[in-house]
This record gives structure tokens, C-alpha cells and sequence, in this order.
């Protein structure tokens, strides 16, 4: 298509070839000047893709059909090892009061109401030697308040 060109001597005529195309290829890359994000980066991918030599796209036979035999936990231990080893009587002492308390929440949960082992043995032990010195720490407010404000002692909520 010739182009005209106006100067000093005169006008001139100069062929530009592709200049005056009235359908341009808006599919070769680069040159859609209203591409949106999302087909400037599928563009691009595509030229990378065609960069790619044809073997180097391959999968590896030995990776097929492989199966990750590990469990979600298993991998969460793996991926924890700095972590200390759960205390379930630490645990029982962060409880509930009533008929949610820790020791019918983890009888429940485990639903081993009739066994008793050594773990089930020390909670209990656990339960009763805070009640004690919580009886003992009741006591001894009302003793420090005196006979007309003892109903007024409360044993501290102890946090554990």
C-alpha cells in the first residue's frame, strides 16, 4: 500500500508493505492491541510451549501409578519434630465443670467406660489431688476471714 508523504521539493509516494492490511491476524502473538490479562498470559505460555523440544515434556514412567502410602498423620508427625509428646493429664486439666467435666469427656470419647489402665488411674489421681487442695485452700480463706465473712470464701480458679 503506498503511503504519501509531503516535503519541502513536493509530495512522494513510498510502498510500505502490510501497512494498509484491512483484516490483521489478531492470533499471531503480540499483535492484538485489545488482548485482555488473561489471554496476554495464555499467549505467552503458548509461545513458551512451542519453545519446549517434544521430549522434554514426557512423564516418567516410574512415577505413574505410584501411590503415597502415607497417612495424613504420619506426615503431620514427620512434619512436626521438634514437637513435645502430648500429656493427656496436662490436657484433662484444661476441663469443663458438671457433666462435661474432662474425665466423663474422655471416658466418652474413648468409650472405655469399665477398663481402667494406668493413664485412666493417674488422671483420676490428677482430678482428686486438685480438688483436695482446692477444699484445702477454701478452708484456709475461711479461717482468714473470720466467722462472719467465711461465707464469702471462694477457692481461686487455678488456671492450668
Amino acid at each position: 500500500m503506498p503511503l504519501g508523504v509531503s516535503h519541502s521539493q513536493g509530495f512522494s509516494s513510498i510502498i510500505i508493505p502490510g501497512s494498509g492490511e484491512p483484516n490483521p491476524d489478531f492470533l499471531e502473538p503480540g499483535t492484538n492491541p485489545f488482548e485482555t490479562a488473561q489471554q496476554r498470559r495464555e499467549t505467552e505460555v503458548q509461545s513458551l510451549l512451542q519453545k519446549l523440544q517434544p521430549d522434554m515434556i514426557s512423564l516418567d514412567p516410574n512415577f505413574v501409578g505410584n501411590l503415597d502410602l502415607a497417612s495424613h498423620e504420619q506426615r503431620m508427625k514427620e512434619k512436626d519434630l521438634d514437637r513435645k509428646p502430648e500429656d493427656k493429664v496436662e490436657k484433662l486439666k484444661n476441663r469443663g465443670r458438671g457433666r462435661n467435666s474432662a474425665l466423663r469427656r474422655h471416658l466418652r470419647k474413648t468409650g472405655q467406660k469399665n477398663v481402667i489402665d494406668a493413664e485412666k488411674m493417674r488422671a483420676r489421681e490428677a482430678l482428686e489431688a486438685m480438688n483436695k487442695k482446692k477444699m484445702e485452700q477454701k478452708k484456709e480463706m475461711k479461717k482468714n476471714y473470720g466467722p462472719a465473712l467465711e461465707r464469702f470464701a471462694v477457692a481461686p480458679r487455678t488456671r492450668y
